[in-house]
């Protein structure tokens, strides 16, 4: 694992306006050019979508450097406390406007063109002609509550499969407002929005071993070789389930190394926080042995499946993700910034054929970490935790397009997305 005091940050260069700690610009777009001396260079873009005005922001961390409260003051006023864990909840007694965009997730379909998933106003910003062009401009949204599926309290996870279809997960009441119901279902579209499936209920909880609803599941991955869905579930529950990607029924489920889900009653939800409510709790550090935690903990943030059939999961407060074979079977672990704040929570592949990059996004630590997928070896990082393009505030999510550009999804305090694009790839520099 590289030194990581001696790791590279990005040398930004602004060429067309600034974003500083105390203003939001208007729907204007911010550039700037980000480039590494490791194996990615990239460009960055981001769209601001509040409205014309100005908006104080104000943070306060624990003694882990872990956010614990985000509030933006203005025309309206929104405060946002978080758990040890880095859920949202959204105050009683503030504000916030639909138009307020809270991206909780993203991905790309086989067009190469983004989509994400926003808690704040109920909608998918869906994928290709539907979705953002490569400039960034909005083309179609759909979503909310509909007839013949329960749409979720508060929208987390979002993915494309093989033929287009988009996957849906949800964690209210975890992130939702007050009376959010509990999100345990999944659901599946097609691209432009017409239902195709539902597994779960809302308000079914069954725990760590139901097979037929989950615990505020965090993403969902298709692998097309067996057509089988491969969820991370999640917020409650702890344990990688399988699904068939067609009808939904249940295949199989594991915990972490590949052990059966362990019996304990899922993690609570975490309620919305009382006005002036206190900071949480500081969490626990995972345990310090070689392997580290016998079992997942909450949550488990994310999957991803590799051309070559394994299987890559977020395991975000052990700091980790756990690879395993597309049977479960467990053959390998990387941690990432163990000794720092939770961590690993999404996952994308790099776009060559070979996927020879694992991109993670360090949610605690505002990083995006760059691993070899075979050797997991963390090869370099870039960000901190900036409202400055090309850094990050609360990096919850990303994804690559078929061109190997990385888009990036933040939930506050950052709400926002931004967009990497690929310049090539070099070799790392030795160090002397």
């Amino acid at each position: 694992m590289a030194d990581e005091a001696a790791l590279d940050r990005p040398s930004i260069s602004n060429r067309q306006s600034a974003i500083s700690n105390s203003q939001y610009l208007s729907t204007a777009w911010i550039s700037t050019s980000v480039s590494f001396a490791r194996p990615f260079s990239a460009t960055s873009s981001i769209r601001t979508t509040t409205p014309t005005t100005t908006f104080n922001q104000s943070f306060t961390y624990d003694h882990l450097n872990r956010l614990s409260t985000a509030t933006d003051s203005g025309p309206w006023s929104q405060t946002y406390d978080y758990d040890i864990w880095g859920n949202r909840g959204v105050r009683a007694g503030s504000y916030m406007p639909a138009s307020r965009q809270t991206p909780t997730s993203n991905t790309s379909s086989d067009h190469g063109l983004p989509q994400l998933f926003n808690q704040s106003n109920n909608r998918v910003i869906a994928t290709a002609e539907y979705g953002y062009d490569q400039a960034g401009n909005l083309v179609k949204s759909w979503g909310g509550p509909g007839k013949g599926y329960d749409w979720p309290s508060a929208e987390h996870g979002i993915s494309a499969d093989y033929k287009g279809n988009l996957w849906l997960t949800g964690s209210g009441p975890s992130g939702g407002g007050p009376g959010a119901t509990q999100d345990n279902m999944i659901l599946k579209f097609s691209r432009d929005g017409k239902f195709l499936l539902q597994v779960g209920g809302r308000n079914q909880p069954g725990g760590n071993k139901d097979t037929k609803n989950f615990e505020r599941a965090t993403d969902i991955d298709v692998y097309k070789k067996t057509n089988e869905a491969f969820i991370s579930d999640g917020y409650g529950n702890r344990r990688v389930i399988v699904l068939d990607a067609d009808t939904g029924a249940f295949k199989r489920m594991w915990g972490a190394f590949g052990r059966p889900p362990d019996d304990d009653p899922p993690a609570p939800a975490r309620p919305a926080a009382a006005p002036g409510g206190a900071a949480p709790a500081a969490a626990a550090a995972p345990p310090s042995t070689p392997e580290g935690s016998p079992r997942f903990a909450n949550p488990v943030h994310g999957i991803k499946v590799s051309n070559d059939g394994m299987v890559y999961v977020c395991d975000r407060t052990n700091r980790r993700i756990q690879v395993f074979g597309v049977d479960g079977k467990y053959v390998n672990q990387v941690f990432i910034n163990r000794s720092e704040a939770v961590s690993a929570a999404g996952l994308a592949f790099s776009g060559d054929p070979q996927q020879t990059y694992l991109y993670v996004a360090d949610y605690g630590n505002s990083h995006v970490v760059v691993v070899n997928r075979k050797t997991l070896e963390v090869l370099y990082q870039f960000g901190k935790r900036s409202p400055t393009p090309g850094d990050f505030q609360g990096i919850h999510n990303l994804a690559t397009d078929s061109k190997g550009n990385l888009y990036t999804a933040e939930v506050a305090p950052g709400n926002r997305a931004q967009r990497f694009v690929l310049k090539g790839i070099s070799a790392p520099p030795t160090t002397p």
